[in-house]
């Protein structure tokens, strides 16, 4: 994985060098600017300071049909899955995608946000909430290594991806397992839309016991005068000796805009490790607040976050704030 990231930090530095058939030469420019500060006061004098979240990342256009983008960051970004090795790095290589169009298709390879679900397929600088739980807890990588192919028309769209399952930055494939991903759906231009992602694969745990995953993603986005509402959810069976285990994460959010530079928003998602049987399942309802400038390039971020647990409570509330700086 370092060599693949050294090699296409390798290409996109010496881009401007390179010329096409007809002399034109490559075009390269930063695409990706991207940091956010946040800091927390939680129950019982609980808080402090994040470590800063940031990524930087630039593309070069070799062609009308051939592109590279190649983004670096903090390894946090990522979002492993659980069953991965934890990485031992601050700094990761985030994305690093070859893309080539064609007529009706375009085909792309290396490191990538993967086709799952809606919260799946946005950049941080789209965010208006933490990362699910779904995230936070591992249940599925959000970017990967692998290659795969994407088309739409019509406001219509598919994505379908071969990847390693264990979410990218400097750890490769260690296991040599597979994982197919696809999605399904519809997007019309004022964001309303349904789509469908599926997936199955294989992953050795920590103790090299093989487990197979396989689940399901639906999604519905509703655009209403200056209200936006989603609802997803995500259902993930793993089976380990003959012995399954299904885990359900679903949210439901609502954003309002009450201003050209104000934003309100909600939210209520949960977490439940294991719908076979009375595990503790978390709740998490989310309050926020968010103010920008014209150009959105900075923005303010107010979350209050209520936790709650189904067996075991925690003293665990908080309040968040985040300043998210994007100058591109």
């Amino acid at each position: 994985m370092i060599k693949t990231g050294v090699f296409l930090l390798c290409i996109f530095l010496v881009s401007p060098l390179y010329a096409d058939d007809s002399g034109n030469r490559v075009s390269m420019s930063v695409n990706d600017l991207f940091l956010q500060l946040t800091g927390r006061a939680g129950e019982y004098s609980q808080g402090g300071f994040d470590t800063p979240q940031w990524k930087l990342g630039g593309e070069a256009h070799f062609s009308n049909a051939l592109e590279l983008n190649v983004t670096v960051g903090a390894s946090s970004l990522l979002y492993r899955p659980n069953w991965a090795v934890a990485s031992q790095e601050t700094i990761s290589l985030i994305e690093a995608k070859g893309l080539y169009r064609t007529g009706f298709a375009d085909f792309y390879a290396g490191q990538f946000l993967l086709p799952w679900g809606s919260e799946g397929a946005k950049e941080e600088n789209e965010l208006y909430f933490p990362r699910t739980l779904l995230y936070e807890k591992g249940l599925f990588p959000l970017r990967d290594m692998g290659e795969g192919a994407y088309a739409q028309a019509d406001g219509f769209y598919f994505n379908v991806a071969a990847h390693s399952g264990e979410g990218g930055g400097l750890q490769g494939n260690s296991d040599n397992r597979v994982f197919i991903t696809g999605q399904w759906g519809y997007l019309s231009p004022n964001r309303v839309g349904a789509g469908l992602s599926v997936t199955g694969g294989r992953y050795l745990s920590t103790s090299l016991l093989e487990t197979k995953i396989r689940g399901g993603n639906l999604f519905f986005n509703f655009h209403f005068f200056n209200v936006f509402a989603e609802i997803e959810g995500s259902v993930l069976e793993n089976f380990i000796n003959g012995v399954e285990s299904d885990q359900l994460a679903w949210h439901g959010d609502l954003t309002w805009q009450l201003s050209d530079a104000f934003n309100m928003m909600g939210r209520y998602e949960q977490y439940n490790p294991n719908t076979k049987m009375n595990l503790n399942v978390q709740g998490r309802g989310i309050v926020g607040f968010e103010l920008h400038n014209k150009t959105s390039t900075s923005r303010l971020f107010l979350h209050l976050i209520k936790n709650n647990e189904s067996l075991l409570e925690y003293p665990n509330d908080e309040v968040r704030l985040s300043w998210r700086i994007t100058p591109l």
